[in-house]
């Protein structure tokens, strides 16, 4: 199994807490860039687990 993969998901996981604690703040601004955050790299993470499985079920 690759090692790649699985790190762009630990950095995934690390920008959605960030975004957590960007939610967090007061300014209107800074929540919009939260949830936006937590929202793209959601995507992110659950297209690469679907990305790790398809490829684990062609081998």
């Amino acid at each position: 199994m690759k090692k790649i993969p699985l790190f762009g998901i630990f950095i995934a996981v690390v920008f959605i807490i960030l975004g957590i604690n960007l939610i967090s703040k007061e300014d209107e601004f800074t929540v919009i860039v939260g949830y936006a955050t937590i929202i793209f790299f959601s995507g992110l993470i659950i297209f690469a687990i679907i990305k790790l499985l398809s490829n684990r079920n062609k081998t």
